[in-house]
């Protein structure tokens, strides 16, 4: 498998979280049908103003507890 290279060769990120990611394979398995129809049911739904604001989600978190 590739290995991924980091952004910035010869400056160690310090943040363990994103040193994982900089050290993680990319994934190269292909997209399946389901992948490509999830994908586009997204961005349909992003089009028509079908989604919850970052603002918006504690509220509505709030209000199903």
């Amino acid at each position: 498998m590739p290995e991924r290279a980091s952004q910035h060769p010869g400056s160690p990120t310090k943040d363990p979280f994103l040193a994982a990611l900089e050290a993680a394979e990319w994934d190269d398995e292909p997209l399946t049908d389901e992948d490509i129809a999830a994908m586009a049911g997204g961005e349909s739904a992003v089009c028509c103003g079908d989604y919850v604001s970052l603002d918006e989600l504690p509220r509505r978190m709030d209000r199903e507890e």
